[in-house]
């Protein structure tokens, strides 16, 4: 086993290096940031230096919620950044290092309550990194990144038995609810247990193919499908720093609650594209069907599974909405 010293080691147990890019993504143009030295405490009570991160300190935000809010989506991000890189790295061999065949992040669950690493809170609530897991180590996966202004497509395959697969691929422009353009490639086999190139573009082409478009004012989707049927979870790529975003406004999201059985729908609505939506119901346990997305269509259903006999009332006065602009 090893650490995030080696790029492309067979199996990871913690990581940190390939996801330093994704800070730059989601932090606020009115925050700043100071690294603090992590310490762990030894036996005989000194305090041994640890490494500079991934602790922050916020700076220029005093409401605690406001605080957490933006440290959430990064460590999501910067986790999910990391271990799409180790999946798809599980058929390369580069420089004689690669295949990378597990990964395991750093950590699970909590023992006390308190802001952490952990992808769960104490008590069991999900945190949107647990809500990330469950689509970035999901079974087909498809990987976006950019590598000297091309930008690549991978597909990660862990299951069974190869499938035919087709591939979507949607530019949206953060000012508009409609994608500028979509393009379906032909049918593909994604193999047993193997990572695939699936598609690559140059960014300056594909930016000028879509029309009024540069990378400060859209964003890419992609997932896989077949027969019309969503096999994967919708990735997305941003072009650029949201912090340098051209077009993103603040969304109005407003929700409709409705039983079905013993679970919850909530009816989203949307008035402009919404970076890392977040639902939150309060103290009232259970999970939603998917959480801290990227809201690029107008409707969307999430369903709560509560965990304890709750009512619609109880979740419409609870219910918070937000997204990445509400903390802008």
């Amino acid at each position: 086993m090893s650490g995030n010293w080696n790029p492309s080691p067979p199996v990871i147990t913690h990581w940190g290096d390939e996801a330093s890019s994704a800070f730059r993504l989601v932090i606020p143009p009115h925050m700043s940031v100071k690294p603090w030295l992590i310490f762990q405490e030894s036996r005989d009570g000194s305090r041994d230096s640890l490494s500079s991160g991934p602790g922050y300190e916020c700076v220029g935000i005093t409401a605690d919620n406001l605080c957490l809010a933006p440290w959430s989506v990064v460590q999501a991000q910067c986790v999910k950044t990391e271990t799409e890189f180790y999946r798809r790295s599980r058929s390369e061999i580069v420089t004689g290092e690669g295949h990378t065949m597990g990964a395991l992040y750093w950590q699970l669950n909590d023992i006390w309550q308190a802001p952490s690493w952990a992808s769960l809170e104490y008590g069991g609530k999900w945190k949107m990194l647990h809500y990330f897991a469950r689509h970035f180590f999901a079974p087909l996966l498809p990987v976006g990144f950019e590598n000297q202004d091309v930008f690549f497509i991978y597909g990660v395959s862990d299951l069974h038995s190869d499938c035919k697969v087709t591939l979507t691929v949607r530019v949206h422009a953060w000012s508009s609810l409609e994608p500028l353009c979509s393009r379906d490639t032909k049918h593909l086999v994604m193999k047993v247990g193997e990572a695939v190139l699936l598609y690559r573009e140059p960014v300056p082409k594909l930016l000028e193919r879509c029309g009024r478009c540069t990378r400060q004012s859209c964003v890419v989707s992609f997932h896989l499908s077949a027969a019309g049927r969503l096999l994967s979870p919708t990735n997305y790529h941003f072009l650029s720093s949201l912090k340098e975003a051209v077009g993103l406004q603040k969304a109005n999201i407003t929700a409709v609650v409705s039983r079905h059985g013993g679970t919850f729908v909530f009816d989203l609505e949307t008035s402009a594209v919404a970076p890392f939506v977040w639902l939150d119901v309060g103290s009232i346990p259970g999970r939603f069907s998917d959480n801290g997305f990227l809201m690029t269509e107008k409707t969307r259903a999430v369903v709560f599974h509560p965990w304890k006999p709750t009512s619609k009332r109880e979740l419409e006065q609870s219910l918070q909405v937000t997204s990445l602009t509400d903390i802008y």
